[in-house]
């Protein structure tokens, strides 16, 4: 496996876009996650105070 990732990415060029594309991947999760947590945080207090109500 490392020799078929070594053929692929042979050239500097190869490697800059295959780097840029992951690291722009990994910034796209952490958003998505950190979207995630935050709009849970804000949505918990409300389904509370939905069960006092009742």
């Amino acid at each position: 496996m490392v020799s078929a990732l070594d053929y692929i990415l042979n050239t500097r060029r190869k490697r800059h876009i295959t780097g840029g594309l992951l690291l722009s991947a990994a910034a796209l999760f952490a958003g998505l996650a950190i979207t995630v947590m935050s709009t849970k945080g804000e949505d918990a207090p409300e389904i509370e105070e939905e069960i006092d109500d009742e």
